[in-house]
């Protein structure tokens, strides 16, 4: 979960850099401010959104891969077995578009 507080900036997908002004907790809305002439896109936390219509939305399961092999380089003989990395997957589970159920 995101920490986000007054002052800090994020990134809204395809609309660009905003800082927060204020936080209503009562009614969970926020306040912000466009940025146009902060170009920083890759310190500030990553933001998008989907219309809340549950018949819109589908639930996806997103792949991430972590290194192959536990080494950088392998010794010639060294059996390949050992430097395995069995763990290298993780999956997340999201919802989505309804267009993605199609890929």
């Amino acid at each position: 979960m995101l920490d986000l507080k007054v002052g800090s900036k994020l990134v809204l997908l395809k609309w660009g850099i905003f800082e927060i002004i204020e936080i209503n907790s009562e009614n969970k809305t926020y306040s912000i401010k466009y940025l146009p002439n902060d170009n920083d896109f890759k310190t500030p936390p990553k933001l998008t959104w989907l219309a809340f219509d549950q018949k819109n939305l589908v639930e996806i399961v997103a792949l991430e891969y972590d290194q192959l092999l536990s080494k950088d380089k392998p010794d010639e003989n060294e059996d390949f077995k050992n430097i395995v990395n069995f763990n290298s997957e993780f999956k997340d589970k999201f919802w989505g578009e309804a267009v993605l159920q199609d890929l």
